[in-house]
Protein backbone atom coordinates (compact mmCIF):
# COMPACT_ATOMS: atom_id res chain seq x y z
CA UNK A 1 0.00 0.00 0.00
CA UNK A 2 1.54 3.46 -1.09
CA UNK A 3 1.79 6.39 1.65
CA UNK A 4 -0.30 9.65 1.96
CA UNK A 5 2.66 11.31 3.16
CA UNK A 6 5.27 12.27 0.95
CA UNK A 7 8.78 12.06 1.69
CA UNK A 8 10.18 15.70 1.11
CA UNK A 9 6.68 16.75 2.89
CA UNK A 10 7.77 14.66 5.89
CA UNK A 11 11.32 15.50 5.67
CA UNK A 12 10.00 19.38 6.12
CA UNK A 13 8.16 18.40 9.75
CA UNK A 14 11.22 16.54 10.72
CA UNK A 15 13.50 19.87 10.12
CA UNK A 16 10.55 22.49 11.87
CA UNK A 17 10.20 20.19 14.70
CA UNK A 18 14.40 20.04 15.43
CA UNK A 19 14.54 23.90 14.67
CA UNK A 20 11.87 24.41 16.96
CA UNK A 21 13.54 22.61 20.45
CA UNK A 22 15.38 25.10 22.06
CA UNK A 23 16.59 24.10 25.29
CA UNK A 24 16.64 21.03 28.09
CA UNK A 25 15.93 20.65 31.73
CA UNK A 26 16.51 18.35 34.24
CA UNK A 27 15.13 18.29 38.12
CA UNK A 28 17.20 16.99 40.82
CA UNK A 29 14.32 16.55 43.69
CA UNK A 30 12.47 19.79 43.76
CA UNK A 31 14.73 21.94 41.87
CA UNK A 32 14.87 22.22 37.46
CA UNK A 33 18.13 23.14 36.26
CA UNK A 34 18.83 23.77 32.28
CA UNK A 35 20.97 21.45 30.48
CA UNK A 36 23.30 22.25 27.35
CA UNK A 37 21.69 20.56 23.84
CA UNK A 38 25.04 18.58 22.69
CA UNK A 39 23.93 18.26 19.16
CA UNK A 40 20.32 17.71 17.49
CA UNK A 41 19.93 16.38 14.08
CA UNK A 42 17.65 14.55 11.60
CA UNK A 43 19.16 10.55 11.05
CA UNK A 44 16.79 8.80 8.43
CA UNK A 45 13.41 9.50 9.83
CA UNK A 46 14.29 10.00 13.72
CA UNK A 47 14.58 13.19 14.96
CA UNK A 48 17.58 12.81 17.81
CA UNK A 49 18.27 14.99 20.34
CA UNK A 50 21.56 15.10 22.78
CA UNK A 51 21.29 16.73 26.14
CA UNK A 52 24.74 17.06 28.43
CA UNK A 53 24.62 17.23 32.33
CA UNK A 54 27.61 17.99 34.11
CA UNK A 55 25.78 19.94 36.92
CA UNK A 56 28.17 19.62 39.87
CA UNK A 57 26.46 18.96 43.10
CA UNK A 58 28.04 17.10 45.98
CA UNK A 59 27.78 13.87 46.79
CA UNK A 60 25.62 11.43 44.66
CA UNK A 61 22.30 13.11 43.39
CA UNK A 62 19.32 11.43 41.30
CA UNK A 63 17.76 12.72 38.01
CA UNK A 64 13.98 12.19 38.21
CA UNK A 65 12.58 13.67 34.83
CA UNK A 66 14.49 15.21 31.69
CA UNK A 67 12.29 18.04 29.84
CA UNK A 68 12.77 19.59 26.33
CA UNK A 69 11.29 22.96 25.39
CA UNK A 70 10.50 24.66 22.39
CA UNK A 71 11.74 28.26 21.32
CA UNK A 72 8.84 29.99 22.72
CA UNK A 73 10.09 28.32 26.04
CA UNK A 74 6.63 26.04 26.30
CA UNK A 75 7.11 23.06 27.52
CA UNK A 76 7.24 20.39 24.73
CA UNK A 77 7.95 17.06 26.47
CA UNK A 78 9.10 15.48 29.34
CA UNK A 79 10.19 11.96 30.58
CA UNK A 80 10.45 10.74 34.21
CA UNK A 81 13.46 9.29 35.07
CA UNK A 82 16.18 7.60 37.72
CA UNK A 83 19.15 8.43 37.22
CA UNK A 84 21.92 8.37 39.81
CA UNK A 85 24.88 10.24 39.26
CA UNK A 86 28.03 11.07 41.65
CA UNK A 87 29.85 14.45 41.42
CA UNK A 88 32.48 13.68 39.18
CA UNK A 89 29.87 12.22 36.68
CA UNK A 90 28.52 13.56 33.94
CA UNK A 91 25.09 12.13 31.61
CA UNK A 92 24.37 12.13 27.77
CA UNK A 93 21.34 11.88 27.29
CA UNK A 94 19.70 10.54 23.86
CA UNK A 95 16.51 11.28 22.52
CA UNK A 96 15.06 9.76 19.21
CA UNK A 97 11.88 10.84 17.39
CA UNK A 98 10.56 8.73 14.95
CA UNK A 99 8.29 10.76 12.23
CA UNK A 100 7.26 8.64 9.91
CA UNK A 101 3.76 7.55 8.24
CA UNK A 102 2.57 3.89 9.75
Amino acid sequence: MANFWKEKFLDKRRKEWLSSISYAEYVIGSSAYRADIQDKKINEDKIEVYVVINHLTSGTTTIKSIRLYDIDGELAGERSESIVKSTTQGVLVKFEFPLREV
